[in-house]
Protein backbone atom coordinates (compact mmCIF):
# COMPACT_ATOMS: atom_id res chain seq x y z
CA UNK A 1 0.00 0.00 0.00
CA UNK A 2 2.84 2.69 0.71
CA UNK A 3 4.42 1.78 -2.32
CA UNK A 4 1.50 2.69 -4.29
CA UNK A 5 0.75 5.39 -2.75
CA UNK A 6 4.28 6.86 -3.10
CA UNK A 7 4.50 5.69 -7.21
CA UNK A 8 0.56 7.78 -7.06
CA UNK A 9 2.18 10.63 -5.48
CA UNK A 10 5.33 10.69 -8.00
CA UNK A 11 3.58 10.16 -11.09
CA UNK A 12 1.14 12.99 -10.14
CA UNK A 13 3.82 15.58 -9.37
CA UNK A 14 5.52 14.56 -12.77
CA UNK A 15 2.34 15.33 -14.42
CA UNK A 16 1.41 18.74 -12.60
CA UNK A 17 5.26 20.00 -13.27
CA UNK A 18 5.17 18.94 -16.92
CA UNK A 19 2.12 20.90 -17.46
CA UNK A 20 4.08 23.56 -15.98
CA UNK A 21 6.54 23.93 -18.22
CA UNK A 22 6.43 26.82 -21.36
CA UNK A 23 8.53 25.91 -24.15
CA UNK A 24 10.60 28.80 -25.15
CA UNK A 25 12.82 27.00 -28.02
CA UNK A 26 13.35 30.08 -30.69
CA UNK A 27 16.11 31.12 -33.30
CA UNK A 28 18.85 33.95 -32.77
CA UNK A 29 20.86 36.06 -34.58
CA UNK A 30 23.74 37.83 -33.89
CA UNK A 31 26.11 40.46 -35.25
CA UNK A 32 29.22 41.54 -33.15
CA UNK A 33 33.84 41.79 -32.67
CA UNK A 34 35.59 38.95 -31.35
CA UNK A 35 38.89 40.02 -29.57
CA UNK A 36 41.48 36.95 -30.04
CA UNK A 37 44.76 36.64 -28.31
CA UNK A 38 47.07 34.17 -30.50
CA UNK A 39 49.09 32.19 -27.55
CA UNK A 40 50.89 30.41 -30.74
CA UNK A 41 52.95 33.92 -31.36
CA UNK A 42 54.90 34.53 -28.27
CA UNK A 43 56.23 37.77 -29.60
CA UNK A 44 52.76 39.37 -29.76
CA UNK A 45 50.70 40.49 -26.76
CA UNK A 46 48.33 42.92 -27.90
CA UNK A 47 44.59 41.68 -28.82
CA UNK A 48 43.50 41.79 -32.27
CA UNK A 49 39.96 42.22 -33.94
CA UNK A 50 37.61 40.05 -35.83
CA UNK A 51 34.25 40.75 -37.13
CA UNK A 52 31.76 38.04 -36.05
CA UNK A 53 27.93 36.64 -37.35
CA UNK A 54 26.12 33.82 -35.04
CA UNK A 55 22.94 32.15 -35.47
CA UNK A 56 21.67 30.34 -32.49
CA UNK A 57 19.03 27.64 -32.57
CA UNK A 58 17.65 26.64 -29.30
CA UNK A 59 15.49 23.35 -30.15
CA UNK A 60 14.88 22.08 -26.62
CA UNK A 61 14.15 24.65 -23.74
CA UNK A 62 11.14 24.97 -21.27
CA UNK A 63 11.03 27.75 -18.29
CA UNK A 64 9.73 26.40 -15.09
CA UNK A 65 9.30 29.48 -12.17
CA UNK A 66 12.11 31.56 -13.21
CA UNK A 67 14.16 29.18 -14.91
CA UNK A 68 15.15 28.71 -18.29
CA UNK A 69 16.96 25.74 -19.03
CA UNK A 70 17.69 24.04 -23.09
CA UNK A 71 19.93 22.86 -25.28
CA UNK A 72 21.32 25.31 -28.23
CA UNK A 73 23.37 24.69 -31.46
CA UNK A 74 25.24 27.53 -32.98
CA UNK A 75 26.44 27.91 -36.17
CA UNK A 76 29.08 31.19 -36.54
CA UNK A 77 31.27 32.59 -39.28
CA UNK A 78 34.41 34.81 -37.90
CA UNK A 79 36.35 36.98 -40.25
CA UNK A 80 40.17 37.01 -40.80
CA UNK A 81 41.94 39.53 -38.10
CA UNK A 82 44.12 42.70 -39.63
CA UNK A 83 47.74 41.63 -41.15
CA UNK A 84 49.79 43.09 -38.14
CA UNK A 85 53.62 42.15 -37.95
CA UNK A 86 53.25 40.12 -41.53
CA UNK A 87 50.86 37.61 -40.40
CA UNK A 88 47.03 37.52 -39.94
CA UNK A 89 44.39 35.26 -37.91
CA UNK A 90 42.34 33.15 -39.87
CA UNK A 91 38.87 33.32 -40.11
CA UNK A 92 36.60 30.40 -39.86
CA UNK A 93 33.36 28.82 -39.48
CA UNK A 94 32.32 26.68 -36.55
CA UNK A 95 29.22 24.55 -35.07
CA UNK A 96 28.92 24.38 -31.39
CA UNK A 97 26.28 22.54 -28.94
CA UNK A 98 25.79 23.31 -25.35
CA UNK A 99 23.88 23.76 -22.12
CA UNK A 100 21.53 27.22 -22.01
CA UNK A 101 20.39 28.49 -18.37
CA UNK A 102 18.61 31.69 -17.54
CA UNK A 103 17.37 33.43 -14.37
CA UNK A 104 14.40 35.33 -15.03
CA UNK A 105 14.28 38.59 -13.06
CA UNK A 106 11.57 40.28 -14.52
CA UNK A 107 9.21 39.84 -17.21
CA UNK A 108 11.68 41.92 -18.87
CA UNK A 109 15.10 41.16 -18.15
CA UNK A 110 17.31 37.41 -18.15
CA UNK A 111 20.59 36.48 -17.06
CA UNK A 112 21.93 33.55 -18.89
CA UNK A 113 25.09 31.45 -19.04
CA UNK A 114 25.33 29.06 -22.34
CA UNK A 115 27.96 26.35 -21.99
CA UNK A 116 29.09 24.79 -24.60
CA UNK A 117 31.92 22.75 -26.74
CA UNK A 118 32.38 22.85 -30.42
CA UNK A 119 34.29 22.24 -33.92
CA UNK A 120 35.88 24.95 -36.43
CA UNK A 121 37.32 24.96 -39.87
CA UNK A 122 39.51 27.92 -40.96
CA UNK A 123 38.73 29.35 -44.38
CA UNK A 124 41.58 29.18 -46.30
CA UNK A 125 43.19 25.95 -45.36
CA UNK A 126 40.66 23.12 -44.61
CA UNK A 127 42.36 22.31 -40.87
CA UNK A 128 40.04 22.02 -37.94
CA UNK A 129 40.21 22.47 -34.17
CA UNK A 130 38.07 21.71 -31.37
CA UNK A 131 37.05 24.85 -28.64
CA UNK A 132 35.37 25.15 -25.55
CA UNK A 133 32.99 28.51 -24.96
CA UNK A 134 31.12 30.10 -21.96
CA UNK A 135 29.01 32.85 -23.01
CA UNK A 136 27.33 35.15 -20.29
CA UNK A 137 24.37 36.69 -21.84
CA UNK A 138 22.21 39.94 -20.77
CA UNK A 139 18.33 39.43 -22.74
CA UNK A 140 15.56 42.38 -22.31
CA UNK A 141 12.60 41.33 -23.61
CA UNK A 142 11.01 43.94 -26.18
CA UNK A 143 7.44 41.88 -26.49
CA UNK A 144 6.24 38.34 -25.50
CA UNK A 145 8.37 36.99 -27.98
CA UNK A 146 11.16 39.19 -29.45
CA UNK A 147 14.36 39.92 -27.40
CA UNK A 148 17.48 41.31 -27.90
CA UNK A 149 20.51 40.98 -26.01
CA UNK A 150 24.23 41.66 -25.71
CA UNK A 151 26.38 38.33 -25.24
CA UNK A 152 29.79 38.25 -24.13
CA UNK A 153 32.35 35.42 -22.87
CA UNK A 154 35.32 33.00 -23.61
CA UNK A 155 35.98 30.94 -25.86
CA UNK A 156 39.16 28.45 -25.87
CA UNK A 157 41.06 27.08 -28.38
CA UNK A 158 44.46 25.41 -28.66
CA UNK A 159 46.18 28.09 -30.36
CA UNK A 160 43.97 31.10 -29.14
CA UNK A 161 41.76 33.08 -26.88
CA UNK A 162 39.02 34.59 -27.92
CA UNK A 163 36.60 36.86 -26.29
CA UNK A 164 33.51 37.23 -28.31
CA UNK A 165 30.73 40.25 -28.04
CA UNK A 166 27.75 40.12 -29.59
CA UNK A 167 24.75 42.04 -30.19
CA UNK A 168 21.72 39.76 -30.52
CA UNK A 169 17.78 39.50 -31.82
CA UNK A 170 15.83 36.78 -30.53
CA UNK A 171 12.57 34.84 -31.64
CA UNK A 172 10.66 32.80 -29.62
CA UNK A 173 7.12 32.19 -31.07
CA UNK A 174 5.74 29.39 -28.83
CA UNK A 175 5.93 30.77 -25.73
CA UNK A 176 2.35 30.44 -23.79
CA UNK A 177 0.54 33.76 -22.53
CA UNK A 178 0.82 33.97 -18.91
Amino acid sequence: MKRTLLITVLVFGLISSAFALNYTGGIKVGFGTSMLKNSALNYESELREALRCEITLTPVAFRLSNFDIGLYTQFALQGDTAIRSYTKILGYSSLSIGLSTYYCFTNSYQLGLNIGAGYSISKEFVTGSAFLEAMLVNTYNITRTFSVSLDTGLRYKKERFEFPITFSFSLKPFIKEE
